[in-house]
């Protein structure tokens, strides 16, 4: 889910908008046995990866007269992460990339980024 904020100075309006996303990667950790003779953690995929991202974004379930719908789009590229996860269980996660954009109107490049801070539930 995509929350953000508009504000549109020429009509003195501002607005919310929610937009839901599904997001996809198809990751190949690559130095987990390095890590592991290392002596590092490689429990939960701790570990570098490289991966094909690829999102869906659809229509925004609010809108306002004022502001451009936020329309559907599939974004999709190649992108290098790293993931850890630390003692009770914190993981960090941050990949970088650059992929394409294609909506109903255009087709783009974007840069693909991403840093998400979560547990670990279970064992």
């Amino acid at each position: 889910m995509i929350i953000g904020y508009r504000q549109n100075d020429f009509y003195g309006e501002s607005t919310w908008y929610f937009t839901p996303r599904i997001t996809e990667q198809f990751r190949h950790y690559y130095n987990l046995e390095k890590r592991a003779q290392k002596g590092k953690k490689t429990e939960f995929n701790s570990g570098n990866f490289v991966a094909l991202h690829a999102n869906y974004d659809f229509e925004s379930i609010s809108t306002n007269e004022w502001f451009n719908e936020h329309v559907s789009s599939f974004t999709i590229g190649p992108v290098w992460g790293i993931q850890r996860t630390y003692k009770r269980k914190l993981n960090i996660d941050l990949h970088l990339g650059a992929g394409v954009i294609i909506d109903q109107f255009e087709t783009e490049f974007t840069p693909i980024a991403n840093f998400s801070l979560g547990w670990v539930i279970g064992k």
